[in-house]
């Protein structure tokens, strides 16, 4: 086959009459003979870089012979390095080179800026998301090879079933393995793939045509196989920059431009690819037999020059060789119709009906080249123009592959290969072309595409497609400083419409849910079905992970949406894994895959219909997760770990009821360490036990160290879960016992999360029993917490319960907060349980507390944890604050009071908020009097309406709320500045009211 662009056409040997071109080859001969002998015996100098300005790194694979490969010397050599030198230097570049056997370490290069350039690359719509394409530089069929004596294998279809020689990684083997039943068998490199073939152990070997014909010659194997069958596709090899480097592909552009103007394309296209050596010889076999066969043909020119006419043979010669030259193209090019162009007259001859070939009537089109021009589709038409201009100054070998339109408005894909036509001096005088319709062939190859990159029964992206799509993606992200969200979707309860309907409503049900999930995402990103009920989506240009929210809910509604089936409505949930790329350490594909697979599992242990993001940070602390165990092991035994002690008193009284023992580790780098910043690592772990057991020896030991210094102090020890429910427990906790004698056991108290208690309420009740026996009490830590049932904590042998002081904090200005707190107070009461506050951090919770009938507390209100030496002193100074002596509880019938203040504070809390915040999502605090003022009017009437001092509270109230309204008009208003200087007044008013209400409750304290 002719080059696509490049060489010329080969011209075959005159014939015997052509006497006088003999005669003028003896004149020559001498020199030929000179430049022959050179060509022979000289060495080959090696290509030097282009001289002048910069310099460029290209790069390239060294094992894709004839276009890249390494001699003997181990020099990169071939085809495409010696087009992209001549390219650089058109364009006065020098040139460095990268190469290696890696078409994938080639790609690296380019990404992460070592190369500017790759001079060979295939051209694919994914490969052109994520790097720039120069014009095409060759063009290379791909073909069938099968051997000489093989029948019955005559095209792809007759490949079906039979072992097929693929080499790895090729787009050849991408293609051919997403074709139903081929069998792909791998290969590492082209040689490999013609030795299989010829030893018989595959069929046929699909490859690039010249690329195995070159092999074929040098290993002497071209009359073991042949070609079959039209060529499967062409494929393009073009130049390639990073993204978005325009500067520099046009100049490639125009150095492309430049070396085929000059004839230097042709003459490196006919060194690789314009003429075949002979089966079985080397070059320079060649080379002598081509000398021997000259100076035959010069030996019997000189005998056959004495009797011809000189003159004669002349005009002969002009006449043949023109006519040689016109039907010597025709038949070297397969066409439908054959042209004629006369750049000087600006007329195209047609040989063939073009008007019948387009529909038109006879005569319809004009003969010119803009008549041509005006039929080429608008987004071809200037690249064909640009190609027929420099046809009239240029007469290098051109194809051009364009649509053309039909009378009927469609279009057909043509291909045109036009050549020059010269006299017999070289001079340029007109162009024959030929064009073929290759509409089939180009569907045909774009179905092929299809099959090869998308499933077939949702009509998304396959699994190759996706790390095509992935790979770009990521790529763009480091260039672009943006960020790619990969997302995995597993559909829930899937299996169950198969089992239920059968497989065929389940794919039709897949394939509608498919264009649902389509819809839900942006048109740059990707939705991929891997197979089954799992897709995976790519979302390109995140700014953040909450950015993406949005869209993950999109896809979540998507999937819910009910999906009509014949008389079927179905419907189902997802569950997403997302994860992010750049991290912090570097991950490919594959590794982010898995991870967004992980973050799914996690979604569907949530409870499913969610999204759940992958934690780098938790997974880089899972893998150094026995490092971590050993520090904290270590530092176990080396005395690093210490226990405080934080006082637990009577607020009214000021007696110190009992101590809790808190473990802390005193990090000799880190400094005092909390227990939340190592206890987690080891929660699930052995590890959890000997500490536990630790912290009870050295509790019991302090505590046998304070009886003797006269101090009697009850201490509660937290207990892990898994600590608890080891068999060994109540066994190691009597002997610790024993060796403390002077240790009552009463004085003991151990404190159990909520949380840990449900984990297995059987076993942890009858260790909670089987540790009463002994005498030791236990507390319920941290109530309100883990979703308890009240059943339990009947059942549960606690003498105390512990609220939790998320709770208690905000008790003083969150309603909900209260009637918790209220709630349990009054349950813990009925069950007869002691209630411990956590988490007292001023005097006005410690007051609040005495209110509800709760005396015992703990917080940094009342003490931070200490160490046990701090202890005694502690005590020794210690005294309530006066106010809390003097609180009494709140009556039943005054509670109504006491929730009045607390939302009284939380509507002054909202519209401070409100008024200081700069944003228009923060809503306007509950316009109206609020709960506080139908109690002032409805039951606070009833109740204290008599006393002098309610109507003045009532109206106090009245402004303060006619204040709020006001100072929210003008923040809606946009007059925000003013809504804040109103804001002082109004919290002068609210403490007047919330005096007013604090004066009731004190008269109603007195009443008592």
């Amino acid at each position: 086959m002719p080059p696509t662009f490049g060489a010329a056409p080969h011209v075959g040997r005159r014939p015997a009459a052509d006497l006088a071109w003999c005669r003028l080859r003896m004149r020559w001969c001498a020199g030929f003979f000179c430049i022959l002998w050179c060509a022979i015996g000289l060495p080959v100098l090696a290509d030097q870089p282009a001289p002048g300005g910069r310099t460029l790194t290209v790069a390239s694979t060294d094992n894709f012979a004839p276009i890249n490969l390494l001699d003997a010397r181990g020099r990169l050599t071939g085809f495409g390095v010696e087009l992209s030198d001549a390219v650089l230097a058109a364009i006065d570049v020098e040139v460095r080179r990268l190469h290696a056997p890696s078409w994938l370490r080639v790609v690296d290069w380019l990404e992460t800026g070592a190369a500017d350039l790759i001079h060979d690359t295939g051209y694919t719509r994914e490969r052109d998301a994520f790097m720039d394409f120069t014009q095409p530089i060759l063009e290379v069929p791909e073909v069938i090879f099968v051997r000489q004596e093989q029948l019955t294998i005559r095209d792809l279809a007759s490949l079906r079933g039979r072992a097929v020689a693929c080499v790895r990684g090729h787009i050849g083997h991408l293609h051919l393995q997403s074709i139903p039943g081929m069998h792909c068998v791998l290969v590492e490199t082209p040689v490999a793939g013609l030795y299989a073939l010829v030893s018989g152990e595959v069929e046929a070997f699909v490859y690039p045509q010249q690329i195995v014909e070159y092999y074929a010659q040098t290993l002497r194997l071209t009359d073991k196989i042949k070609i079959v069958g039209e060529p499967l596709r062409t494929l393009r090899y073009a130049m390639t920059v990073a993204e978005g480097d325009a500067a520099l592909l046009a100049e490639l552009n125009r150095g492309i431009d430049q070396v085929k103007a000059s004839g230097e394309y042709a003459r490196i296209y006919a060194k690789w690819f314009g003429r075949k050596l002979l089966s079985g010889y080397t070059r320079r076999q060649v080379v002598v037999l081509v000398v021997a066969a000259l100076l035959m043909g010069l030996l019997l020119s000189t005998v056959l020059v004495l009797s011809v006419d000189n003159l004669r043979v002349r005009r002969a010669r002009r006449a043949l060789r023109q006519s040689e030259q016109r039907f010597k193209i025709a038949g070297e090019l397969a066409y439908d119709l054959i042209y004629e162009w006369r750049v000087d007259a600006d007329r195209i001859t047609w040989l063939g009906d073009l008007d019948a070939a387009l529909g038109h009537a006879q005569g319809a089109i004009a003969p010119t080249v803009q008549g041509w021009l005006a039929l080429i589709h608008p987004d071809d038409a200037e690249g064909v123009a640009r190609i027929l201009a420099r046809r009239r100054t240029a007469g290098e070998p051109v194809r051009t592959d364009y649509r053309i339109r039909r009378r009927d408005g469609s279009y057909r894909h043509w291909t045109d290969q036009g050549r020059a036509l010269t006299d017999e001096a070289g001079r340029f005088q007109k162009w024959i072309g030929v064009c073929k319709d290759v509409t089939a062939e180009v569907q045909q190859q774009r179905r092929l595409e299809r099959v090869a990159h998308y499933d077939t029964l949702t009509d998304l992206p396959n699994r190759v497609l996706l790390a095509e799509r992935l790979t770009g993606a990521m790529a763009h992200a480091r260039r672009r400083g943006r960020q790619v969200a990969l997302v995995y979707l597993d559909l829930d309860g899937f299996k169950a419409i198969n089992d239920s309907f059968g497989h065929a409503v389940g794919d039709r049900f897949l394939a509608a849910l498919a264009k649902d999930l389509r819809q839900a995402t942006r048109g740059s990103d990707t939705i991929a079905r891997l197979g089954g009920d799992e897709f995976v989506a790519v979302l390109r240009d995140v700014a953040a992970p909450a950015d993406c929210e949005p869209l993950l809910r999109r896809l979540l509604r998507a999937a819910a949406q009910p999906v009509a089936v014949d008389e079927y409505r179905l419907r189902v949930t997802a569950s997403l894994g997302v994860t992010f790329y750049p991290q912090l350490e570097e991950v490919d594909a594959d590794q982010l895959l898995r991870q967004a697979d992980q973050a799914m599992y996690e979604a569907k242990l949530a409870g499913r219909n969610r999204f759940h993001f992958f934690d780098t940070a938790r997974d880089r602390s899972q893998r150094g997760w026995h490092a971590q165990l050993e520090r904290i092991g270590a530092a176990l035994d080396t005395g690093e770990l210490v226990v405080h002690f934080q006082p637990k008193v009577d607020m009214r009284s000021g007696a110190l009821i009992g101590a809790e023992a808190l473990v802390r580790w005193q990090h000799p780098q880190r400094g005092l360490l909390q227990p939340r910043d190592f206890l987690p690592v080891i929660e699930r772990h052995p590890l959890v036990v000997r500490l536990g057991e630790w912290v009870i020896e050295t509790v019991l030991r302090q505590m046998a160290d304070w009886r003797a210094a006269g101090l009697d102090i009850p201490v509660s020890v937290n207990v892990a879960a898994r600590q608890l429910l080891d068999e060994s427990f109540v066994g190691s906790l009597e002997a610790l016992l024993a060796a403390h004698p002077g240790v009552a056991p009463e004085r003991l108290e151990l404190e159990l999360l909520e949380t840990s208690a449900l984990e297995d309420i059987g076993q942890v009740s009858q260790v909670m029993r089987d540790c009463n026996r002994i005498g030791i009490s236990f507390a319920l830590d941290d109530f309100g917490t883990g979703y308890s049932s009240l059943t339990y904590l009947k059942h549960l042998p606690v003498a105390t319960v512990k609220v939790d002081q998320s709770f208690v904090r905000g008790v003083l200005d969150d309603p909900a907060d209260l009637a918790i707190l209220e709630g349990v107070l009054r349950i813990s009461a009925g069950l007869g349980r002691d209630v411990i506050a956590e988490g007292v951090e001023t005097l006005a919770h410690g007051a609040l507390l005495l209110r509800l009938g709760c005396t015992l507390a703990q917080g940094f209100g009342i003490a931070a944890p200490m160490p046990a030496a701090d202890l005694p002193a502690w005590i020794a100074r210690w005294r309530p604050d006066p106010s809390w002596r003097t609180q009494r509880r709140v009556a039943q019938d005054d509670l109504p009071l006491l929730y009045a203040c607390t939302e009284q504070r939380a509507w002054v809390r909202a519209l401070q908020q409100y008024l200081r915040s700069g944003g228009a999502e923060t809503l306007p605090p509950v316009p109206g009097e609020g709960r506080l003022g139908h109690w002032l009017r409805g039951a606070g009437a009833a109740q204290y309406g008599g006393r002098p001092g309610f109507p003045a509270l009532v109206s106090r109230h009245d402004a303060l709320r006619q204040t709020g309204r006001r100072l929210c008009g003008l923040r809606a208003d946009g007059r925000g500045q003013a809504a804040l200087d109103g804001l002082p007044a109004l919290l002068a008013m609210s403490d007047e009211v919330l005096r007013g209400l604090e004066a009731l409750m004190a008269e109603a304290d007195a009443l008592v």
